[in-house]
């Protein structure tokens, strides 16, 4: 209990063209982010944006949260 951590992620444009990543967000208890990444975020053809999400639980239960890139959701489970 107490230790907290962080999980990378990567944001990828495999497209012919630029892109932009207008918003990223982290919600849920125990996660926090992005860290690293700023909005908006212009990913050029083959690039790629690297950002973190940190984990910081407060008891010995399963958390859950949401990682939002454009209104596509992802969900994070964590365990202390």
């Amino acid at each position: 209990m107490g230790a907290t951590g962080t999980q990378g992620f990567v944001l990828s444009n495999g497209a012919s063209a630029s892109v932009t990543v207008t918003s990223v967000a982290v919600t849920g208890n125990g996660f926090t982010g992005p860290i690293g990444l700023t909005t908006p975020a212009q990913i050029g053809p083959g690039q790629s944006v690297p950002f973190q999400v940190k984990f910081a639980p407060q008891s010995g239960i399963s958390y859950r949260g949401t990682l939002t890139v454009d209104g596509r959701a992802f969900t994070l489970t964590g365990k202390d």
